[in-house]
């Protein structure tokens, strides 16, 4: 992990470490210490999911429970036992946690051992949750057991509010930020925190948008939260959320032509032009013709290097090769 990531997931959750080593632990899977020696985040998940028990324990209590005005100065709750009981147990349940890790992107960038790594574990909800308590045990460690800064860092990765105020037409916005950031360009928003006299400022970037988004709140994860509302509301309105994918489908070198003449008539690209010649250099009847295939006004590179025994299959190929470009955002403007 390198440190513009380290960098990345500190700002995302909004605590800064003093020794970023920890962090990096937090990441580091016991398979691969195993090969290449040093911690692993074993002990660090042990920590932070009974500092997490206790963070969660405290909104739960804080969003259903009074002192009394009477003459007895009690406690009084919303809920009985039982229901605190499954209140808490589905806020910190494998499953849950997981989810929240995924719209974090944060499994991304474990650190794990080649059997981790081949079996593609950093998709199974189990080891979510353990990156999710490791992470909160290194803030822990690192804050040196600072409440507030414990608490803080976990509501930056439940969003509690959603999760409370659920509704079946709610946005989920910073969960939608991250997956439009991660999806186009493969990395996580960029969050930015400053105290104010009455709370916290956001400032979100977003790479590929040349806009900066603000909130500001009593706590960071409500001024993130009207940070990412604004930024899905701007690519609501310039029609950014719906992607090529969503268009379209995954690049298909059998509709590929197809499929970039619909962007096209859909108005996301300029019109594909495409230039079928013969192979100079052809050795055999198996690349006999080469195409070249380009967005009006739009450069992209000579796609020769593709030859086919027929027209239609070098155009087919090179309709291919410019599709997956364009899905990476690899085309670049003259």
């Amino acid at each position: 992990m390198n440190d513009y990531e380290l960098d990345l997931i500190q700002k995302t959750i909004g605590y800064e470490f003093d020794n970023t080593d920890l962090l990096h632990q937090a990441f580091t899977r016991r398979s691969y210490s195993q090969e290449e020696g040093g911690e692993n985040n074993e002990v660090l998940e042990f920590i932070g999911d009974k500092a997490l028990d206790f963070v969660v324990m405290k909104v739960i209590m804080k969003r259903f429970g009074h002192i009394t005005n009477g003459d007895y100065k009690e406690f009084k709750t919303k809920y009985d036992e039982g229901k605190f009981t499954e209140i808490k147990k589905d806020l910190v349940e494998s499953k849950f946690l997981a989810k929240c890790i995924d719209d974090l992107g944060f499994h991304n960038y474990l650190i794990m051992g080649h059997g981790d790594t081949k079996n593609n574990v950093n998709e199974e909800d189990s080891v979510k949750e353990d990156l999710f308590e490791a992470i909160v045990g290194a803030v822990t460690i690192d804050s040196d057991w600072d409440f507030d800064e414990i608490e803080d860092a976990v509501k930056m990765m439940i969003d509690f509010n959603a999760y409370f105020n659920k509704k079946e037409n709610d946005i989920e916005y910073v969960a939608e930020i991250q997956k439009w950031s991660q999806k186009h360009y493969d990395e996580l928003p960029s969050y930015t925190f400053h105290e104010t006299y009455d709370g916290y400022m956001c400032q979100l970037e977003i790479k590929g948008v040349y806009s900066y988004f603000y909130g500001e709140g009593k706590s960071k994860s409500g001024a993130r939260f009207l940070a990412a509302k604004e930024a899905y509301e701007y690519l609501e309105e310039n029609d950014m959320l719906i992607s090529f994918e969503d268009e379209v489908g995954e690049p298909d070198e059998d509709r590929a032509i197809n499929q970039l003449q619909e962007l096209y008539q859909k108005g996301y690209i300029p019109e594909p032009i495409y230039n079928v010649y013969e192979n100079d250099e052809a050795e055999s009847n198996e690349d006999l013709w080469c195409c070249d295939a380009y967005l009006e006004g739009m450069y992209y590179r000579d796609a020769s290097s593709r030859a086919a025994s027929s027209k239609k299959q070098a155009k087919k190929d090179a309709a291919f090769d410019l599709l997956e470009r364009i899905f990476n955002n690899e085309v670049d403007y003259d």
